[in-house]
C-alpha cells in the first residue's frame, strides 16, 4: 500500500514506497474491486473510509536539500513538501510509468517553487464554493525527486481532492483518472461531494479538466439538526471498474431522510444495472424487477440504505427470505437472502409496497432513523 505522511519543506517526496508498505511494485490507493452490479450488497462495504491526515504531526518543517540519493530496491524512499503548515495531503497513487499524483488541498500554491509547471483546470460543473482552498493534483517522478506539474481547480470552487482512482487492471497501463472531494456548497441542503473524470491521465495525455462532474447529495443529518457533515461526505464511498463505471453512496447516515448506493455510467450519465433493487423510470420507482423487464425505459438504478423499506438490502419474496445460508463470520444457518433480513419478521412482498416489520429471528430491529451508513 501506499502509506502517505505528512508533507512539508519539499524534498524526494512523502510516501513510504517500501518492501514494508507493500512491495517496490506499489499499487493503486485502495484494493479496490468493484462493487458487483448483480449482488446484494452489504450495508457495511468495505470502502476507504480514512480520515485526512492529521495536521498535528511532527515532521520537520526545516529545509531538505534537494539532491537525492537513489535507494536499494525495497528501501524507504521519503520526502517532503509543503509551506506553512497548512497544506493538506489526501490521497496517492502510481501510474503505469511510475509516477505518482498526489491530491490535496491548500490556501494557494506559492509553496511550490514558481519553476514548477501549472495547469489549470476550469471549475468543474457542480455546486462548489470552499472559500479559501485549492484543490490540486502534483504529479510526482517515480523516484519523488521532483514535482513534474501541479494540476489545480480555481480557487474557491472545490475544497480537496481526497480520492484518486483508475479503472486500469492490475500491470496494465493505466487507464481514466477519477477524483473526488468535498463541494461545500453554498447552501447546506446541496453540500456533499463530487466525482469526476479526467480528460487526460497523466501518462498519455496531461489533462486540461474534467471530462465530466458529478453532484453527489450528502447533506448533514436531519437528526442533528443539520449541522455538522455527513458520513458520505466525509469518506466519500465510492469506486469505479475497468468499464469506468463508478458505484458511490450518498445521502445521511442513521437519519430520517435518505441514503443509496447509485452508479453513473463511464460518460458520467446515470446508469442503469440490471439486477439491483430499484430503478426510477418517468412513471416512479419500480422495485424487484429486473430492469429488462419494466414497462418503461429505466432512467437510473439504486439500492435504498434504508432499512425497512422496499428496494432496500432485504428479502422481497418469501422464497429468498427463507434462504439458510452462511453469514460470513463462520456460521452458516443465516436465515435470508439479503443483508438486513435480520432485522425483520419476513419479506418486502408486493413490489416492496408490503413489507413485514421486526425484529427479526436475532431479536433485532432497526432505530427510529433508518439511513445506514456505508463504509468504515
Amino acid at each position: 500500500m501506499i502509506c502517505p505522511l505528512r508533507w512539508t519543506a519539499w524534498a524526494p517526496l512523502a510516501a513510504c514506497l517500501s518492501a514494508a508498505c507493500g512491495a517496490p511494485s506499489v499499487p493503486s490507493e485502495l484494493d479496490a474491486s468493484t462493487l458487483d452490479a448483480a449482488s446484494p450488497f452489504d450495508a457495511a462495504s468495505p470502502f476507504d473510509a480514512a480520515s485526512p491526515l492529521d495536521a498535528a504531526s511532527p515532521f520537520d518543517a526545516s529545509p531538505f536539500d534537494a539532491g537525492v540519493t537513489a535507494s536499494p530496491p525495497g528501501a524507504d524512499v521519503v520526502g517532503y513538501a509543503g509551506g506553512d503548515a497548512n497544506e493538506r495531503l489526501l490521497s496517492s497513487v502510481r501510474l503505469s510509468d511510475g509516477t505518482i499524483l498526489v491530491g490535496g488541498t491548500a490556501p494557494d500554491l506559492a509553496w511550490l517553487p514558481p519553476s514548477i509547471p501549472r495547469v489549470a483546470w476550469p471549475a468543474p460543473p457542480v455546486h462548489a464554493h470552499a472559500t479559501g482552498h485549492v484543490a490540486f493534483v502534483l504529479h510526482v517522478a517515480a523516484d519523488l525527486s521532483a514535482v513534474l506539474r501541479v494540476a489545480h481547480f480555481p480557487p474557491d470552487t472545490v475544497r480537496d481532492v481526497l480520492r484518486i482512482r483508475t479503472t486500469e487492471v492490475p500491470g496494465a497501463p493505466t487507464g481514466a483518472v477519477y477524483l473526488s472531494g468535498s463541494r461545500d456548497a453554498d447552501d447546506v441542503m446541496t453540500d456533499g461531494y463530487y466525482i469526476a473524470r479526467l480528460d487526460g491521465n497523466f501518462v498519455d495525455a496531461v489533462p486540461s479538466g474534467v471530462a465530466w462532474a458529478r453532484d453527489v447529495g450528502a447533506r448533514p443529518r436531519r437528526a442533528s439538526g443539520f449541522t455538522g457533515e455527513s458520513h458520505y461526505k466525509t469518506a466519500q464511498p465510492w469506486d469505479v471498474g475497468a468499464d469506468g463505471r463508478v458505484v458511490y453512496g450518498s445521502g445521511a447516515e442513521y437519519d430520517y431522510d435518505w441514503a443509496q448506493i447509485g452508479a453513473f455510467a463511464a460518460d458520467g450519465t446515470d446508469a442503469v444495472v440490471e439486477h439491483w433493487p430499484v430503478h426510477w423510470t418517468a412513471g416512479g420507482e419500480l422495485r424487484h424487477v429486473a430492469a429488462s423487464s419494466a414497462p418503461e425505459p429505466v432512467l437510473r438504478s439504486g439500492v435504498v440504505l434504508k432499512a425497512g423499506r422496499g428496494g432496500s438490502l432485504r428479502s422481497h419474496s418469501n422464497a429468498d427470505f427463507a434462504v439458510v445460508g452462511p453469514d460470513g463470520n463462520g456460521r452458516t444457518d443465516r436465515p435470508g437472502r439479503w443483508p438486513d433480513d435480520l432485522y425483520f419478521s419476513g419479506p418486502c412482498l408486493d413490489g416492496g409496497a408490503r413489507c413485514a416489520g421486526g425484529p427479526g429471528h436475532t431479536g433485532y430491529r432497526t432505530s427510529d432513523k433508518p439511513t445506514q451508513r456505508l463504509g468504515g
